[in-house]
Formats: C-alpha cells, sequence, structure tokens
C-alpha cells in the first residue's frame, strides 16, 4: 500500500507543502485530500489545542497510533467524509504530527508558522467509539481509529534469482493465489480488519523474491545493498488501490527506486504501468514453468 511522496521521516513541512502536494484547498482540517493524488489522506495530529481536549492521538510502543476522529461540535459521525476516508482503508494515509515554534524558530522563520513532522505511511486496523470523560467532547460519541505503520521494506528472504524456483516460494505463490480466488467477487472495498497489514507484508515478501534483486522493470541489479547483506528493492503497486488495484500477485512489483520514482511521476507513467503488467505477467510464467 505504500504511496511515492516527497516527505522524509521526522522531517517537518510547512502546511503549505501538504496541500500543494494533494491540491486541496483546506486551510484548517486536520484531514487533507485533494484531486492530485486521489489514492491519499493527510492526516495531522496534536497542536497547542490537542491536549485539553479530554483525549490525544499518541503513537503505541508497537509503532502503531491511535488517532481520533473529526468533528468538534456534537456526536462523531463514521460516514462523515474525512473519517470515512481514514476507516475505509482505500486511500494511502500519510501523518504528520504538529510542531509548534519556540522562540528560536520564530525568530528563524520570521513567522509563526507551525511545522509538520511526517510520521510515515499507516493504514486502518479498525476503529471504535468512545466517549472522553473530561474536556469539550466530555461524554460525546468520538472516533478511535487504530492505525498501523505501513512497512516499505520488509526485508528481502532469498538472496539470488536462480532460487526463484524453490519450493517455499511456489508454496507461497499457491497459497497467495488461493486466497486471491476465494475473495473473488466480494466487495472492492478493502475490509477493516488485521489481515490487511498480515496480507500486505506476504504480498511483499512475495514480490521482492520474485524479484530476485533485480529490478523487473529495467532488468537492473539492486542499486545497493543493506545491513543484512540483502539487496535494497522496492514494492510498487501497479493498479493504485485508490483505482481498486488490490494486494495481489498480478499487481505487485519490484523495482529499483528511480523506476518507482518514474511510475509515480514520470510522463510516461502510463505506457509503464502497462509495460510493468506485462513484465509480471512475464515473471509469473517463468515462475510456473520453471524457468529460471
Amino acid at each position: 500500500m505504500t504511496t511515492n511522496h516527497p516527505f522524509t521521516a521526522e522531517t517537518g513541512y510547512f502546511r503549505d507543502s501538504l496541500v500543494e502536494f494533494v491540491g486541496s484547498r483546506q486551510e484548517q482540517t486536520g484531514v487533507i485530500y485533494g484531486p492530485s493524488e486521489p489514492g491519499v489522506v493527510i492526516i495531522t495530529s496534536g497542536g497547542r489545542h490537542s491536549k485539553n481536549a479530554g483525549y490525544e492521538d499518541h503513537k503505541n510502543e508497537d509503532g502503531s497510533w491511535i488517532y481520533f476522529g473529526q468533528g468538534r461540535k456534537g456526536d462523531q459521525n463514521p460516514n462523515k467524509k474525512g473519517n470515512a476516508m481514514l476507516i475505509s482503508g482505500e486511500r494511502s494515509i500519510l501523518l504528520f504530527e504538529t510542531s509548534e515554534p519556540d522562540a528560536s524558530q520564530i525568530r528563524i522563520q520570521g513567522s509563526y508558522k507551525k511545522k509538520y513532522i511526517f510520521k510515515g505511511e499507516f493504514l486502518p486496523l479498525g476503529h471504535d467509539i468512545i466517549r472522553p470523560s473530561s474536556g469539550p467532547r466530555k461524554g460525546l460519541a468520538t472516533i478511535r481509529i487504530e492505525l498501523a505503520p505501513v512497512v516499505a521494506d520488509i526485508g528481502f528472504l532469498l538472496n539470488a534469482k536462480e532460487k526463484a524456483n524453490e519450493p517455499s516460494l511456489r508454496m507461497r505463490r499457491d497459497k497467495i493465489l488461493a486466497r486471491q480466488m476465494t475473495e473473488e467477487g466480494n466487495s472492492t472495498k478493502r475490509k477493516i480488519q488485521t489481515t490487511i497489514y498480515e496480507r500486505s507484508i506476504e504480498i511483499r515478501e512475495y514480490a521482492l523474491n520474485r524479484a530476485g534483486g533485480i529490478c523487473e522493470m529495467c532488468n537492473k541489479h539492486a542499486p545497493f545493498v543493506k545491513k543484512d547483506g540483502s539487496p535494497f528493492l522496492e514494492v510498487h503497486h501497479i493498479k493504485r488501490l485508490a483505482d481498486y488495484g488490490d494486494d495481489k500477485i498480478e499487481n505487485v512489483i519490484g523495482i529499483c527506486p528511480n523506476c518507482h520514482r518514474e511510475a509515480h511521476h514520470g510522463k510516461r507513467r502510463d505506457e509503464l504501468a502497462k509495460s510493468m503488467l506485462e513484465k509480471v505477467r512475464q515473471n509469473e510464467l517463468e515462475l510456473v514453468n520453471g524457468i529460471s
């Protein structure tokens, strides 16, 4: 479910950069979306007023986040557009934490503008309704959403292209295809449950293993080797999740960072998408036929 974006983890950005990325005109809301990136929704957390609300967004020890829904007055509605986007799981969620400027930062930047610290990409595991016991929303229905971090690089299990036909990979492929067949005919909307996260990791592992350290698009070796000795590649959804391109074998490809950037931002991205689908089809045929 990863999406290509210009943001670096733990780096601060002004709100202008966030709204420009998605093409939004929203000036105040904490849920930001727009036509430039229809598969992405940006959420902001924290700020001077959040601690007085009777509840607070926060990071859990396992890296997941608890994020509270939108709606200042009355009971929050899960069907309201911003909340529905977060709950549905159909968009990539980019989370930013609000950072108020201190005196020295105000002098340097010449304004009181806040920065938003990028915390990563997330997907929803589920939500429930709570009623805060204090603050301005005391007793009011408030949506609590659990967000799990998307793992952009989950490692590499096999180190050589010639190992692509080992039983472990073939068995994983059969397992994934069997699951995909049982899901045919179901709603294209992704169900919000922990299996989404597990399934996402399973598909990523498979795509990286199938690539075998070689970009499935340009056929070049991975640009560098990671600390654990495995080659670095990235996993790309050829058809975006926002366009109902689900986590399926035929829709994921292991590619180098350059091809990944071009797939999202290049002038030829529509043409590349068609080429990638064909590359994946060919690689799957080679795997089935036992050709390394």
